[in-house]
């Protein structure tokens, strides 16, 4: 067995760190600009791996090499071979699908899209989602190319909790749109789901989902306690309507993601 010597490193080298950092980080030079740049894991990974690179005169550092992959190429390579599992199920249900997929600017800008939120995650219901976008792209799904972008944007920006939320909104539409106020759906969703959100948690998570347009919750929904409330005014033969409703987008979103062609 090789021994590995340690020398203490002078002034010069250490500045080659720096300069090799960037070079170690690269996943592929053709495809860099679309990934995201590394971060605090990536980067401390670079540094050890020159640190013992140029101490014991490379010999740890490639051992740190084959021991350790950085998490943004080790994420990137994963997500990969995803797509090349899921292009191997489209081929087998439609032959010469990959051909044609060569071709098209489509398919190639969902890659990119879905490859740069893949590389910033490593959630594996996340990347199911992903995958799930990409199986419709490649299997030719009649959703327009911007509705899929927007659609791999929500799962991007989306956590767990928002998509579990939104999940019990849509499919008990019924009950939901009679539900009186926060604290009733607080009770509900614990229940249904099974997670211990606080109040402030599931304010945040109603929020989101409003800002992106995916449930529109009513004026007149009783707030958590400790906050001042101005009273509704209901006139005879006033239709109150369902106070909480999950939109149209919010339906099509979860059919695209939770029903892969393949």
């Amino acid at each position: 067995m090789q021994r590995v010597s340690v020398r203490p490193l002078r002034a010069p080298q250490q500045n080659a760190i720096v300069r090799q950092a960037p070079h170690i980080l690269m996943v592929d030079p053709g495809s860099s600009p679309f990934l995201p740049q590394a971060n605090e894991d990536d980067t401390a990974y670079a540094i050890v791996r020159a640190t013992l690179g140029l101490a014991t005169g490379g010999v740890a550092g490639e051992l740190f090499a084959l021991l350790f992959t950085s998490p943004l190429q080790r994420r990137t390579e994963e997500w990969m071979r995803q797509i090349a599992r899921t292009l191997a199920r489209v081929e087998r249900r439609i032959p010469g699908r990959l051909r044609e997929l060569l071709a098209s600017e489509d398919f190639a800008t969902m890659v990119i899209a879905t490859t740069q939120v893949a590389a910033r995650n490593s959630h594996e219901a996340r990347r199911r989602l992903l995958a799930s976008a990409i199986a419709h792209a490649a299997a030719g799904s009649q959703v327009e190319l911007d509705r899929q972008l927007l659609f791999v944007r929500f799962v991007d920006e989306l956590t767990s909790s928002h998509v579990a939320l939104l999940r019990q909104l849509s499919s008990d539409s019924e009950y939901v749109g009679l539900i009186s106020g926060y604290p009733e759906l607080l009770r509900y969703f614990k229940e249904k789901s099974g997670l211990n959100a606080s109040e402030d948690e599931l304010t945040l998570l109603c929020n989101d989902l409003s800002a992106l347009a995916l449930v529109r919750f009513g004026p007149t929904l009783d707030p958590f306690p400790g906050l001042a409330t101005q009273d509704a005014l209901v006139t005879e033969g006033s239709d109150m309507g369902p106070r909480i409703v999950t939109t149209a987008l919010a339906r099509d979103f979860l059919a695209y993601v939770d029903s892969p062609p393949v």
